[in-house]
């Protein structure tokens, strides 16, 4: 499963530094680091800039869903620290690894987070005003009929089966 493939890459990344991670230089990296995990998983997104990501998603309504619940494992979760309506509005982004029910609380892998040269994972209370979206992949339709396929592929099988016990 895609969002999986995209946490776990995340969750390998801990620890390294933005050069380790395809994120050479001085500018906030963030926004580059997802991009490069998406990328590494097969998503083709590539922007330095958390506003343009969370806009390139949105606009790809058939790869993206804003969920109404909350968030999930491989989910984008994009903050904005200052809350002021201004051109390019968010302010960070990175890439929910748990999230835990009983204390509403988001786990999440980011670069240039709580340490400006390494990959970091923090948590915050779902609560917190500063995160502002988050978004699900829920592939193209490639991956949904692949999955149709198997689906079928099984039907198929226990078809079969239940035809061979009756024949009997």
């Amino acid at each position: 499963m895609m969002n999986e493939k995209i946490a776990t890459l995340a969750e390998n990344a801990i620890g390294k530094n933005r050069e380790q991670v395809g994120c050479k230089g001085s500018y906030a990296w963030c926004a580059k680091f997802v991009s490069n995990i998406l990328k590494d998983a097969g998503v083709n997104i590539d922007t330095y800039s958390c506003t343009e990501m969370f806009n390139t998603m949105k606009s790809r309504p058939s790869e993206w869903s804003e969920p109404d619940d909350y968030p999930t494992r491989g989910d984008i979760i994009f903050f904005d620290w200052d809350r002021v309506q201004e051109e390019k509005p968010l302010d960070h982004v990175g890439i929910v690894t748990k999230f835990d029910y009983l204390t509403k609380t988001v786990t999440y892998v980011n670069g240039n987070g709580s340490n400006s040269d390494y990959v970091t994972r923090q948590e915050m209370s779902i609560s917190n005003q500063s995160i502002a979206y988050w978004l699900h992949y829920i592939g193209d339709n490639a991956d949904r009929y692949k999955e149709i396929e198997r689906q079928l592929a099984d039907l198929k099988i226990k078809i079969e089966k239940i035809k061979n016990i009756l024949d009997k």
